[in-house]
Formats: C-alpha cells, structure tokens, sequence
C-alpha cells in the first residue's frame, strides 16, 4: 500500500493533469443527483493508489464479525488509512465475494451500482 504522502501526490498530480484537458469525453454525469444531472470530470490512477473505504454499509456487519473472529478491539477500523485496517477490509471483501448467500455480489444485484464509483 502507498503511503499516504505517495497517495496525495500522485493524485494531485493527475488531477492537475486532467484539469488541463478541457475535453468534452473527460467529463460523465451523474444522473439524478439530488434532483438534477450532475457532470463530474472523468479522472483515471493507477489501482494501487486508492484505498478501501472502510466506512461502507455492506461490510457493516463483517467488520463486526471480523473483530469478534479476531479479538479485536472497537476501534479497530477506526483509522481508515491503517495497513492492516485495509488488509481486514480486502479479506472481508474477498470472504463476501466468494461465500454463499448473502454476500457482495448478492448485494450488489438487488441494490445495484448504477453510478460511477467515486473516489474522494
């Protein structure tokens, strides 16, 4: 995992990079984003550069088994940029993907993703 100085600046860097590129295909809308389109600029980095967003309802109920499995404490997750908080998350994604019944994929075919993921 990059460190987080690694992360800003590489992001900064695309960022100004794609600021300079006025082109009408760098840009994508939102549909229906609080009542109206939004348009937002098409922005791409490498994978490695993003992180988990730990704070997701669909792993809710996994973190809290994780930490109970693990004996962890509570304010485990509470540090979104932690190694091994990030190394949790992508085993639990990974149990959820591969386990049965209700799980990610489940999820994400009854609810949908029917935007583009956003990365803040």
């Amino acid at each position: 995992m990059k460190s987080r100085e690694e992360r800003i600046e590489h992001i900064r860097k695309v960022v100004k990079t794609a600021n300079e590129d006025d082109t009408l295909k760098s840009y994508y809308t939102i549909k229906n984003w609080r009542g109206k389109p939004l348009y937002r600029k098409r922005i791409s980095f490498d994978v490695e550069f993003m992180m988990f967003r730990i704070e997701n309802s669909r792993t809710e109920i996994q973190q809290l088994a994780y930490l109970r499995s693990n004996s962890l404490p509570k304010d485990f997750f509470n540090d979104p940029e932690s190694t091994k908080a990030q190394e949790a998350q992508e085993q639990i994604l990974i149990e959820m993907v591969r386990g049965k019944g209700k799980d990610l994929l489940e999820d994400l075919k009854l609810r949908k993703q029917e935007d583009p993921c956003i990365i803040t």
